[in-house]
């Protein structure tokens, strides 16, 4: 478990399996559908990475599964049993259009200890099937009838704009003629599809009208008993209540912006939310943890300081509402950090995007301060004289700064830092490297140490330290050797040989370019702007995770699969 780096409370995954869909919605925010595809065995390495994550934060965690429509990939259920098979840190949910919901896979799902499925619904069948294709409403109907006869938690998402808004209330009649648990109402993206009927977007006082009506019917239903709920856990809902009482703290603001929640794509690109196409990384190059802590983005929508614009940072509500949503925000103006163009406490009307985009505050100068669902474990300052550095210098463990030369370029009485790849390493070859240079310190950095088959050079290394030491060469590794190759004599030997003896040790070759935090040749990852990690134990902690995943991180790529539209 993380002891010093920030974490959150709670989490969730949103996994878009597929972007393959059988229908063309005039909102949708993709932009293709025939995006490729990670192979199985990848995505199933995917939810062991989400639970090792959550172990590491010491929380459970969801998975939200969608698409496109999820239930186009033939193997849906090998992944659902794979994270049934993790149900004791996992719950999980399935996002889908309804259209291939049969009994068989109603009962499959209910084994499978679904938390709830959700079925998008724009309307009656008219105006439901303008939005989402012909036929769509017949199959929604007959979908949620089989989910709710199977005794599985079945909610509505209806995303509203001005062509549909006024049939929200005649969707909650259908729900409750269904039995469905929830409905839900959000506000139209104007990001892919949706982008093009942009106009469409309700204007600050329309949404103020709806979310009042649903706040009142909402209450109505609670007062009865109804078997069916309005959800109001969403952006800008609150202004209609301002009595409710917050049971989260993320209750009223967007809980997918790097402080709970991020998404997977099925080619493994990585946004913070897919709502927001603000691209933070790829779980086919990277770790999720990598993504989570190493993005500066993620950091950047994590800092509520980039929030504070003209409009938003002057306003009482702020601590409670955030600054709205800010992947509308961003298909509007082109920056998440704008006030949300829909806000009636800001706006009569949405304003111009340039206009909007202009009161935003790109990235605050200001330390960073974080939402009250993350926890910031270690608020020290004390770096320590061994992390500063500038300009390619770097530190080591006698504080005294010196700039590393390449042993291949220079000959004078310098530093080096000698990088060996035990896949192609000899010896003699290396002496050669040294031989008549007057070396004032020889800092060596051995790639694929942690290799399986680093064993076989066991003996060159340890021959290569033993001369090194005998010619009174002033040396030291930059990380620990294996420590299966010396067993009980591990630190003994790994003092003699000049070797760190542990993790922490080699972290003294840490360095600070630019106030970005590097450790080049020992792991090959950066970490973020300092100001995001300012304490020793968090650096620590951070690139430790990277060092003992050596293995993982040195694997062979898988490729993606190429597929075709729907």
């Amino acid at each position: 478990m993380l002891n010093y780096l920030p974490k959150p409370k709670s989490s969730f995954l949103q996994w878009h399996i597929t972007e393959r869909c059988n229908l063309r919605c005039k909102h949708c925010y993709q932009t293709s559908y025939e995006t490729p595809e990670m192979p199985l065995p990848k995505m199933l390495s995917i939810v062991d990475e989400y639970v090792e994550l959550l172990d590491l934060w010491g929380i459970d965690g969801r998975m939200q599964v969608t698409g496109g429509e999820p239930f186009v990939r033939k193997d849906i259920f090998d992944i659902l049993e794979k994270i049934h098979e993790n149900r004791h840190k996992l719950k999980f949910n399935i996002m889908s259009n309804g259209f291939y919901i049969t009994k068989d896979i109603a009962k499959r799902l209910k084994d499978l200890q679904i938390d709830f499925f959700q079925i998008s619904i724009e309307g009656e069948e008219h105006t439901n099937d303008y939005i989402r294709g012909k036929g769509a409403y017949k199959r929604i109907v007959e979908g949620a009838k089989i989910l709710v006869e199977e005794g599985i938690h079945t909610s509505f998402s209806f995303t509203a704009t001005s062509i549909n808004s006024k049939e929200y209330f005649k969707v909650l009649e259908i729900a409750k003629s269904l039995g469905v648990n929830s409905l839900w109402s959000d506000r139209l993206v104007p990001w892919g599809a949706g982008k093009q009927i942009q106009e469409q977007m309700l204007q600050p006082l329309d949404v103020k009208e709806h979310y009042e009506k649903i706040t009142k019917i909402s209450k109505e239903l609670e007062k009865n008993g109804s078997k069916t709920r309005l959800s109001r856990n969403r952006t800008l809902y609150f202004m209609a209540d301002p009595e409710r009482q917050d049971h989260h703290p993320w209750a009223n603001h967007c809980d997918g912006v790097g402080t709970r929640g991020m998404t997977v794509l099925c080619d493994g690109t990585v946004y913070p939310c897919r709502r927001l196409p603000i691209k933070v990384g790829n779980v086919m190059q990277q770790s999720l943890f990598e993504i989570w802590y190493g993005n500066e983005w993620m950091w950047k929508l994590r800092d509520k300081n980039n929030y504070k614009n003209e409009k938003c940072g002057s306003c009482e509500l702020f601590e409670r509402c955030g600054g709205g949503a800010p992947c509308i925000a961003y298909g509007y103006s082109g920056t998440p950090f704008a006030t949300d163009p829909q806000c009636w406490k800001a706006f009569d009307k949405i304003p111009e995007a340039e206009e909007l985009a202009k009161a935003a505050i790109i990235e605050s100068g200001k330390e960073p301060e974080y939402w009250e669902h993350v926890i910031v474990q270690d608020k020290s300052k004390e770096l320590g004289e061994h992390f500063e550095l500038n300009n390619g210098r770097i530190y080591y463990c006698n504080g005294l700064k010196v700039e590393a030369k390449d042993i291949e370029k220079e000959n004078d009485n310098a530093v080096y830092l000698s990088v060996i790849d035990l896949e192609d390493f000899e010896i003699d070859a290396f002496l050669n490297k040294i031989k008549n240079k007057a070396i004032k310190k020889l800092l060596i950095s051995i790639k694929n140490l942690n290799n399986a088959e680093s064993i076989k050079n066991k003996s060159k290394i340890i021959n290569l330290l033993a001369y090194l030491k005998n010619k009174n060469i002033d040396f030291k590794l930059t990380m620990p050797l294996p420590r299966e190759w010396f067993g009980f004599d591990y630190y003994k030997v790994s003092r003699a040989l000049n070797a760190p003896a542990s993790w922490k040790e080699s972290m003294e070759l840490f360095y600070i370019e630019n106030g970005q935090i590097k450790i080049k040749n020992v792991v090959n990852v950066d970490g973020p702007k300092l100001k995001y990690m300012p304490s020793r134990s968090q650096i620590y902690e951070y690139f430790s995770y990277f060092y003992s995943r050596q293995n993982r991180l040195n694997k062979p790529k898988e490729e993606l699969i190429q597929v075709k539209a729907v």
